[in-house]
């Protein structure tokens, strides 16, 4: 049986369905890792954050542009020398 779509999955974890969730974050885990610097805490703020993420995701808008941007603000900001 084929993997269910991303779309899919997105669709169904928004509305409460944990499965896919984890699902969503299982296709994220090499990302998760190579963010998260191998350090726990780290991966679980972006696991966190991808949860988020994913309760706001609307298709066919502008979001993925509007979550970089979120991102960019929450960032904290490095001191330039």
């Amino acid at each position: 049986m084929p993997e269910p779509k991303l779309r899919d999955l997105i669709a169904r974890a928004q509305s409460g369905d944990e499965d896919a969730l984890l699902q969503v974050i299982n296709r994220f885990r090499p990302l998760i890792k190579k963010y998260g610097h191998g350090i726990p805490d780290d991966e679980a703020a972006l696991i966190l954050r991808m949860a988020e993420a994913i309760k706001r995701y609307r298709p066919h808008t502008t979001w993925g542009v509007d979550e970089l941007r979120r991102a960019g603000r929450d960032r904290p900001r490095r001191n330039k020398r």
